[in-house]
């Protein structure tokens, strides 16, 4: 890797078989970083990210990076115990508004930890976690929570374990505006298109079960 000749607000580096070494000397040379893609890389590598050096990210994605579980899911939005001092006791991914999981195998236990570590997410990709029940929307529109207030965009894709009982939930998210259930194999055509007539937002479905509000 070379050295970094400037400071990109957007970075990168799916696919790139970076190394935590690597990733960790990268890290603290671009403090103004926002946008970060590590798809297809590994866990082991994208836990650099745990480090106090990390910048604070707004846009996180670790779609389909190896050995992402709901310990990875801990490790990443704990406060770094490396901090220097004077840095801030806090969660590196704080600043989060758009967070990409595919292909991860997290449980629903990881979403609670998301949503309480992330508090100005909006945008969250968790298609094909199939691990997922609707036990995790229910801990998205739960009273309180920030998700319930700010989730703009939401995606289910390929989540098997998610049923067309979870659907009226999404009627609590109060600025939702994208909800993609395709490919769940347990919610049915029917249930989304009853979602669609009894919301008091007006939706419509684009394909399959891709749910989109009407601007």
């Amino acid at each position: 890797m070379g050295i970094v000749g400037g400071q990109p607000a957007v970075l990168a580096l799916g696919h790139t078989n970076i190394n935590r070494k690597q990733l960790v000397w990268l890290l603290p040379r671009l403090p103004q970083l926002k946008s970060l893609d590590m798809e297809g890389n590994s866990w082991n590598a994208v836990s650099a990210l745990c480090t106090a050096s990390c910048p604070f990210l707004s846009t996180l994605s670790l779609k389909w990076v190896t050995g992402v579980d709901d310990d990875s899911i801990v490790e990443l939005v704990t406060p770094s115990g490396d901090r220097k001092p004077g840095q801030q006791n806090s969660s590196r991914v704080r600043q989060i508004t758009c967070l990409e999981l595919s292909g991860s195998d997290i449980t629903d236990k990881s979403i609670t930890s998301l949503i309480n570590a992330m508090p100005k997410l909006s945008k969250l990709n968790l298609s094909h976690c199939v691990k997922l029940t609707n036990a995790s929307i229910q801990a998205m529109v739960k009273n309180g929570t920030n998700t319930k207030e700010n989730l703009v965009d939401i995606n289910l894709s390929f989540c098997s374990r998610i049923t067309s009982d979870c659907i009226d939930l999404f009627k609590k998210a109060k600025k939702l505006e994208c909800i993609d259930l395709q490919s769940c194999n347990k919610i049915s055509k029917v249930a989304c298109q009853r979602f669609v007539e009894s919301s008091r937002n007006k939706y419509t479905i684009l394909k399959d079960k891709l749910i989109v509000k009407k601007h």
